[in-house]
């Protein structure tokens, strides 16, 4: 027995269990504050907490389909194949030429010549058949003999061409001489004098497209930024939305004052252990509290995907 009467052993085992206790209580509290700032969004939100990643149905029903539409399409190539290379023909008519294909090259043939009989004229527009020449024609252009036109020449010059005598003339003095002796140009002035340029109605009035391409400007400059940010997350964490925070914020200081009126009304002196832990639970609480009002209180705020 120790000094108080007590056993050691006895009195170690009950503190071990006071201290479990203990911590049970703190980590329900920190779990009841984590399901109220971040709640569970289904099953599948349990699982990527806990790190395991669920299947994707969808995407492996889609696979499959493919797969199976893959094996379909080359299944029906392939009789395709086998049909086109099993035409069937006995073997002692196999060099006998088909007599379909003759009987259209035939005629084929003889559409090709039918249409070279005709030609086009060089110098009328309408088709003259070349069977329809008289013989008398061809007789007579048969009998003259071959001339070779003449060429045409340009006629030549009756008299020589004479060269215009040179002026000796200092081209210099002339034309300084003109420069000197010239009137001077008046320039016509514009009729702007019943213009005021300071009292005009746009002066000093930025115009519309430059206001619009700062907008433009500015919009561009918030979209890099944007992205930026969005590359700078941390993975698996997004952004929390502006309105989401301030009622998660207004929430915390609601619970906050409730915890604070809580303990106010406790007694100076707490005996019981009841009371003592009570108040040991609200303390702690109200700290967690604390810390995440200092987190929800920042401008930006990362949450779990």
């Amino acid at each position: 027995q120790g000094r108080n009467g007590k056993n050691p052993a006895i009195e170690m085992l009950n503190n071990t269990n006071k201290r479990k206790k203990k911590a049970k209580n703190v980590a329900y509290d920190s779990q009841n504050v984590l399901s109220v700032l971040n709640p569970s969004k289904g099953v599948r939100d349990d699982m990527r907490r806990r790190g395991v990643e669920p299947k994707n149905h969808h995407k492996a029903n889609v696979a499959a389909l493919k797969k199976i539409q893959d094996a379909n399409r080359a299944k029906k190539e392939r009789e395709q194949a086998q049909g086109a290379q099993s035409a069937y023909k006995m073997k002692k008519f196999s060099s006998v030429p088909s007599k379909v294909k003759q009987v259209t090259a035939s005629k084929l043939k003889a559409d090709k010549q039918s249409a070279r009989k005709d030609f086009l004229h060089k110098s009328k527009g309408d088709r003259v058949p070349s069977q329809k020449k008289s013989a008398a024609a061809a007789s007579a252009q048969s009998d003259k003999p071959y001339q070779r036109k003449a060429k045409l020449k340009a006629p030549l010059p009756k008299e020589q061409g004479k060269i215009a005598p040179r002026k000796s003339e200092d081209y210099l003095r002339r034309n300084k001489k003109e420069a000197i002796h010239a009137a001077p140009k008046t320039q016509q002035k514009k009729n702007n004098d019943d213009v005021d340029v300071l009292h005009k109605e746009d002066y000093g009035k930025v115009p519309d497209y430059i206001l619009q391409r700062k907008l433009e400007l500015a919009a561009e400059a918030e979209r890099k930024r944007e992205l930026a940010k969005q590359a700078a997350l941390p993975p698996g964490m997004v952004l929390m939305p502006e309105n989401e925070r301030q009622e998660t914020l207004r929430m915390l200081q609601q619970t906050k004052k409730e915890i604070s009126d809580k303990l106010q009304r406790f007694p100076l002196v707490v005996e019981t252990m009841s009371m003592i832990h009570k108040q040991e639970a609200l303390v702690k609480k109200l700290k967690e509290i604390d810390e995440a009002i200092k987190i929800f209180s920042r401008p930006e705020v990362y949450i779990a995907a």
